[in-house]
């Protein structure tokens, strides 16, 4: 499990290990799409599931 705390208005980015996708729920059924609206202040929490 990988876990990282980024504070209120700071831009983070990750990169998942191949063959893994983002989620937007624990069930990894909704894909992430990023918000581009430059709006930082948003709690976001993501998951990461390997696909085959």
């Amino acid at each position: 499990m990988f876990t990282n705390t980024v504070r209120k208005g700071d831009v983070f980015s990750f990169i998942c290990p191949d063959g893994y996708e983002l989620y937007s729920d624990e069930e990894c059924t909704v894909p992430y799409v990023p918000d581009d609206s430059g709006d930082y202040s948003k709690h976001v929490l993501l998951f990461a599931a390997k696909v085959s």
